[in-house]
């Protein structure tokens, strides 16, 4: 676990992005659940194999991916939110 950033709103825009990278990814699997339900009961069962087949291994790497993805996040959060937020101050600062 990485160590807790000086900037609290770092700490927010992380839990942020993992919220909304968890969601989509949950929305992503009940989708599919809701597809596979009502395909597979009126198509051939060939069909049926290859949609449960080619689904399950893009839900496998899109899940993979998004693990990946935030807990690169959690490792260089500092780096990846600290430029953002600097920028945003920055632009804060030009047009106050």
């Amino acid at each position: 676990m990485a160590a807790r950033s000086a900037d609290p709103r770092i700490e927010v825009m992380y839990r942020n992005d993992c919220r909304a990278a968890y969601g989509i990814l949950a929305v992503l699997w009940l989708v599919f659940g809701f597809v596979y339900a009502v395909t597979a009961g009126n198509s051939d069962s060939g069909v049926a194999f290859a949609l449960l087949i080619g689904g399950s291994l893009v839900l496998l790497f899109n899940t993979a991916s998004i693990l990946a993805m935030t807990s690169h996040y959690a490792g260089d959060k500092q780096q990846i939110y600290g430029l953002d937020l600097r920028y945003q101050d920055a632009n804060k600062r030009r047009l106050a």
